[in-house]
């Protein structure tokens, strides 16, 4: 569907922006969502057509970032992250933890996209 209404998939963003002169050591940068209570994670392939690929898209552009598998983290309360979360649309996802490797290059961009239902 084009629209966010329930029962609608959709594509969830975070990105993040360097937009000072200097590159951004990104080992040590962690991103923590929250995810909102009108929608439900899909862990699964982002991309059908791409088999393996994980349930996250980076669109690094010239950013320099890379997120391993190890990277991606599953929590039900914010607090507790584990590696792993059931397959497919979960409700039990309530938390997304992120730690990319590389570095974000100066005044550049990397998005962090997954897929989402709206409740």
């Amino acid at each position: 569907n084009r629209f966010a209404i329930p029962g609608s998939d959709m594509a969830y963003s975070l990105t993040v922006t360097n937009s000072g002169g200097s590159p951004v050591d990104i080992g040590s940068l962690v991103l923590t969502d929250p995810l909102p209570a009108n929608v439900t994670f899909y862990n699964g392939d982002y991309d059908a057509a791409s088999p393996g690929m994980g349930p996250i898209l980076v669109v690094a552009g010239s950013s320099g970032v890379t997120l391993p598998s190890s990277g991606i983290q599953f929590s039900t309360d914010g607090s507790t992250y584990s590696g792993t979360a059931a397959a497919g649309f979960t409700s039990a996802v309530r938390h997304l933890r992120l730690t990319p490797t590389g570095s974000l290059a100066a005044n550049s961009s990397v998005t962090f996209r997954f897929r989402a239902r709206v409740n």
